[in-house]
């Protein structure tokens, strides 16, 4: 039987003659050449030589060195809590332990408040007006941004809190009204009649500028508080404060008119920052001329008796001679709407008149055609602006 020695020999000397023929070298005195046919009869024997000549033993040791064959391993099951894979859940199981995926996006704690369902802190926009007059619910209470919002245990006091950003605490002291008819209402402006700064063309009336904040007490003390660039509302309530005597000596008088008008989610600033003659509806001319004294008996001189539009923005037609007044009625003494001279209301103009400022309460000019109306009359009156 052949040694493994001379199996490794004879292979290597195979290696060394197929090299010298790949480079084109011979040997010296090599055998001629083979036929295809004999070649191909040698070949056979030289398998049976070679089979005859190695052992078992030899077979089995060069097996041996082959490298190791890994049978592979059926996988029968997988964790797959960790992979965002999302196990099944059986009808009427708890959803707590059925492995609930805790982070492929569900969200399970980034601020939602569970038990009212309104996000606090994911992504609510806090600078463009969005929820700031809703009543937003946020670290699980009320943060009252009207005086509507107000708890009825806590409505002992007339000054409030209230909040106009309730994501950043951003608070302000508001007056309440909770027990006049249609309230709670919450003060937002207290007009001084004689004051240039509440005349119709003054961008006060517009802006977001705020005035004599402190000012929540009922003393006439001209002032524009947060609400009124920050709340919307659905009613209006004007409280005009008249001094009956004309000249100062009192007895200071107060009238009330209420209105319902839908802001459409906008505050009174915006309000007014719209179009001309947004009208406003509910009310009638009486309503009007009954907030102030009266000055004849049987005559109603407040006011002339034409045109009798309420609106905001309110403006006669026919040029700039027209009189207009932010909150109010016109009155004209022609059948139209478009030369008016007199109105009642509040951010009136002109403000002048015989050289006093009007702005609040009611201008009238004289009528000389009329043996009545035929003389100037203005009554000023603070007025308050409440709203709902």
């Amino acid at each position: 039987m052949r040694s493994r020695v001379s199996e490794s020999s004879r292979s290597s000397l195979s290696l060394v003659l197929v090299a010298m023929a790949a480079t084109g070298c011979s040997l010296p005195h090599a055998a001629a050449p083979v036929a295809d046919d004999a070649s191909a009869d040698r070949s056979d024997i030289v398998a049976a030589d070679r089979e005859a000549s190695v052992g078992p033993d030899v077979i089995d040791d060069v097996a041996m060195d082959t490298p190791d064959v890994v049978t592979p391993i059926d996988v029968v099951s997988m964790d797959v809590t960790d992979s965002g894979v999302e196990p099944t859940i059986e009808a009427g199981a708890d959803v707590r332990d059925a492995g609930v995926i805790m982070d492929t996006g569900v969200i399970v704690d980034t601020g939602v408040i569970v038990d009212t369902g309104v996000i606090v802190d994911t992504g609510v926009i806090v600078d463009s007006g969005v929820l700031v007059d809703t009543g937003v619910v946020a670290d699980g209470g009320l943060r009252p941004v009207r005086c509507a919002d107000i708890a009825m245990s806590s409505r002992g006091a007339e000054v409030q809190t209230l909040y106009y950003r309730p994501m950043l605490d951003r608070t302000w002291q508001a007056r309440c009204d909770f027990t006049t008819t249609g309230g709670p209402w919450t003060l937002i402006a207290k007009v001084e009649p004689a004051q240039m700064a509440w005349e119709y063309n003054n961008n006060r009336w517009t802006d977001g500028s705020v005035l004599n904040e402190p000012s929540t007490d009922n003393a006439r003390a001209s002032a524009k508080f947060r609400g009124f660039s920050e709340l919307s509302f659905t009613s209006m309530r004007l409280d005009f404060q008249t001094d009956e005597s004309g000249v100062g000596l009192g007895p200071w008088t107060s009238r009330t008119i209420t209105f319902a008008h839908d802001s459409g989610g906008r505050p009174l600033n915006d309000v007014l920052n719209g179009s001309d003659n947004q009208l406003i509806t509910g009310t009638t001319r009486g309503n009007w001329t009954g907030l102030l004294p009266t000055v004849a008996v049987f005559f109603d001189v407040q006011l002339q008796p034409n045109c009798n539009r309420v609106a905001f923005n309110n403006v006669g037609g026919g040029g700039g001679g027209a009189h207009k007044v932010r909150i109010g009625i016109l009155g004209n003494n022609e059948m139209n709407c478009d030369s008016c001279d007199s109105w009642i209301g509040v951010g009136g103009n002109p403000p002048s008149l015989g050289g006093a400022t009007q702005v609040a309460g009611n201008r009238h000019p004289n009528d000389p055609s009329s043996i009545i109306d035929n003389e100037e009359r203005r009554t000023p009156s603070w007025v308050f602006i409440w709203v709902r």
